[in-house]
């Protein structure tokens, strides 16, 4: 009984610091090395005017994985920065993340499903999952065009 109150009191509070830095006005701050300056960080980065679907992206991504209880992404701010570039291709989701159902115990296992779900249409090789570990929107550009088109 414990132990499923932690996991509620855990959820809720970050649920509570995402829909926080969400709604804050973007300032640039330097990393903290807190989970909460890594977050803010991506969010100011992301315009509160221009491409908003980007911040909302990011935000459901965050707030799903935080539901789906996927810890280990979360602790670690090169797996949010993950999170924030797939935002970035928000728009060109072929699936909504909330569809997303977790199929893995690591957190890698979870951001590549989690990829696929969101992205592809057919398999795509494994090693394209990594380009979204990276800083260049190109090949993640990539990998969103291997998917056929209509």
């Amino acid at each position: 009984m414990e132990t499923l109150n932690t996991a509620a009191v855990y959820i809720n509070r970050f649920k509570a610091l995402v829909e926080r830095l969400y709604h804050e006005q973007p300032a640039l701050q330097g990393y903290e090395g807190t989970l909460e300056s890594v977050i803010r960080t991506h969010f100011a980065q992301m315009s509160a005017k221009n491409h908003t679907w980007k911040r909302d992206t990011f935000r459901e991504l965050l707030l799903l994985m935080n539901a789906k209880k996927c810890y280990a992404v979360l602790r670690n701010p090169a797996f949010i920065e993950v999170l924030a570039n797939i935002s970035a291709f928000g728009n060109k989701m072929v699936r909504p993340a909330h569809g997303w159902v977790k199929d893995s115990l690591t957190a890698e296992g979870q951001l590549a499903s989690l990829l696929r779900h969101c992205f592809a249409k057919f398999e795509v090789p494994e090693f394209m999952e990594y380009i979204f570990a990276g800083d260049n929107k190109v090949h993640m550009h990539w990998y969103i065009q291997l998917r056929p088109r209509r």
